[in-house]
């Protein structure tokens, strides 16, 4: 066989593979189409939802501290022998159990000593006024002195100052046995404590117990200034607000709370203000001085919503996809705070829109889309209807 027919059969062999990667790569033939603008004429399937409107709490996370509305360093009133200490130290006690008893014979033989005083005064003044009364009408008649008169009177007001001294004795002691009987004065949690039966304590020296109320308790945070007319509205209202603690094996706890304190003036150095709410603690779970992630809620707001999975993000702005007219359209919007899986949209969007929530990298200015009969965002309207006529509202 010549060789040019070799060259030729190769040569057409060649032409016909590049003809055939041609119409398979989607290439046009000369005035068609081709596969590949078929394709691209064909609109993308997305997901969509609807741009609603949601009543979401008006709340912010703080880091807050747990607070006792009471915490009292209880000391020795009196002093002497520790006698008795009924409590186990760390255990809770009521209002006016004995916590401690402190020797009371010293005081007990001391309040005998000023009975007798007073007894001896009274004796005294029933005495110089019956003198008194007896050299009145002799120093008339003068058969006594005036200076025996004015003896006699000066002898009584001492009497009765004696009286008055024994009185005041009498009180004291009394008070000091009362003393020697330390109760608690309110409901609460005893911390450790050294002093012991046998132990010798000191009038206003020694500290006997700490005691520390834990139900209910307070949470103090500091709310930055954005948050404290919200704050301002709940008291003005008189409403009760919730508080969640967030614990850090992530259970959480709400309770409802009440607003007891607000600070008079803002923190120079951090541009806080503090903040204190009551809250229950019934089964004693919150300690003093405890630190805890605490999300306070400050009553109910309404605002525009969308599906955080729908924001895409472009540089620094947040878009969206609009569906409508069988073609996503990009539309920038300002975005809030999120809530669970949703976003807050401030601004960009109204209430009705219907957007994509899927493929949204597939997604460009115009891309024709249909809609997924599945995606149930709207109530009356399928979301493709809406799609349809959103446009032209």
């Amino acid at each position: 066989m010549p060789r040019r027919w070799v060259w030729l059969g190769c040569g057409f062999v060649v032409v016909l593979c590049a003809g055939v990667a041609y119409y398979l790569l989607g290439f046009p033939p000369f005035g068609g189409t081709g596969h590949s603008q078929q394709a691209a004429a064909k609109p993308l399937q997305v997901k969509a939802t609807q741009v609603r409107e949601a009543s979401l709490p008006v709340e912010s996370s703080y880091t807050g501290v747990v607070i006792s509305p009471r915490d009292t360093e209880i000391k020795a009133r009196v002093s002497g022998y520790v006698m008795s200490r009924p409590f186990l130290p760390g255990s809770m006690v009521k209002a006016n159990d004995v916590l401690f008893t402190i020797d009371p014979r010293p005081y007990e033989v001391q309040l005998a000593q000023d009975v007798g005083k007073r007894k001896q005064a009274q004796s005294l003044i029933t005495y110089y006024s019956d003198e008194v009364a007896r050299y009145k009408p002799l120093e008339r008649r003068g058969y006594a002195t005036q200076e025996r008169l004015e003896l006699a009177r000066k002898n009584l007001g001492q009497a009765e100052g004696q009286l008055s001294v024994a009185e005041a004795q009498i009180a004291q002691q009394e008070l000091n046995l009362a003393y020697a009987t330390v109760r608690a004065p309110y409901s609460g949690r005893t911390g450790v404590t050294d002093v012991n039966v046998g132990d010798l304590v000191s009038a206003d020296q020694t500290n006997l117990v700490r005691l520390t109320q834990v139900n209910p308790i307070l949470i103090q945070v500091a709310l930055s200034e954005s948050d404290v007319r919200a704050v301002q509205a709940v008291l003005k209202r008189n409403a009760p607000a919730t508080l969640e603690i967030v614990h850090r094996d992530g259970t959480r706890e709400r309770h409802e709370a009440r607003i007891v304190m607000v600070d008079n003036q803002f923190n120079s150095s951090t541009a806080r203000l503090r903040v204190r709410a009551v809250i229950d603690n019934a089964d004693d779970s919150l300690i003093p001085g405890a630190f805890l992630n605490v999300r306070l809620e400050l009553g109910h707001e309404q605002k525009l919503v969308v599906p955080t999975r729908a924001l895409t993000a472009q540089l620094d702005q947040h878009l969206v996809y609009l569906l409508n007219d069988g073609k996503a359209h990009v539309r920038q919007v300002q975005t809030g705070r999120q809530y669970h899986d949703d976003t807050v949209i401030n601004k960009g969007v109204k209430a009705g829109d219907v957007i994509a929530i899927n493929h949204l990298q597939n997604l460009n200015d115009g891309t024709a889309v249909t809609i997924e009969a599945s995606s149930g965002a709207a109530a009356d309207n399928s979301p493709q209807e809406q799609a349809d006529s959103g446009s032209n509202d």
